[in-house]
């Protein structure tokens, strides 16, 4: 078992521990047009290969082509955002104390997320990191629930940073990255516009 020692502040009373480490980050504006004129340019290529998927959880299809693809970025030849993921992962691993350690993709996918729809909660599994890469958010969040079994049964506190929930509403061009067991869902599309966004699962290098 791996411990961690606790630095104890003189200046504060209440320390977290055992934060869940999420990285979140939104490029520079030059960087940010790139990614998003190059899913312009393929938004019909990507309609069309996206399925309608039932699955028992949900009232509705969804649609992804998580299932048809292996990389969406190379299938739809989206060579920034590609890059662009490389990199926020190599620098969350880094800023994590990994240093070099190399992730390597193994799968990309996109989801479309239309009016009244939603997706629920989920982890990502086989995986060390897991994100989204957003490029048309008309509405909604991204929630995030504790792994903390506790204070998922609201045991004492429940409230303001020790909430079991945190939400936040990403805006095109963002990119979030976590922990693959970190459990998430995406609210209700409550707008005429599709929602879409690319995610990812990360894994060590094969050698």
């Amino acid at each position: 078992m791996m411990f961690g020692m606790w630095t104890v502040s003189n200046t504060e009373k209440i320390h977290s521990l055992f934060p869940v480490p999420l990285y979140w980050w939104r490029p520079d504006p030059v960087t940010r047009h790139g990614i998003l004129q190059e899913f312009a340019a393929q938004v019909r290529n990507i309609d069309a290969g996206l399925a309608p998927v039932l699955q028992h959880e949900y009232v509705r299809p969804r649609h992804t082509d998580e299932y048809a693809q292996t990389n969406s970025s190379v299938t739809y030849h989206l060579t920034r955002a590609s890059a662009f993921v490389d990199q926020c992962v190599r620098e969350y691993v880094r800023l994590l104390g990994y240093g070099d350690a190399e992730l390597e993709c193994e799968r990309m996918w996109f989801n479309r997320v239309d009016q009244g729809d939603s997706h629920i909660w989920h982890s990502h599994g086989n995986s060390l990191v897991s994100g989204t890469l957003y490029y048309r958010v008309p509405a909604g969040d991204i929630e995030f629930r504790t792994p903390n079994p506790f204070a998922r049964a609201g045991l004492f506190p429940v409230k303001d940073q020790w909430c079991p929930v945190a939400a936040r509403t990403p805006q095109p061009g963002d990119i979030g990255l976590w922990p693959s067991y970190l459990e998430h869902r995406v609210t209700p599309n409550n707008s005429t516009e599709p929602r879409y966004a690319m995610s990812f699962d990360y894994v060590a290098k094969r050698s």
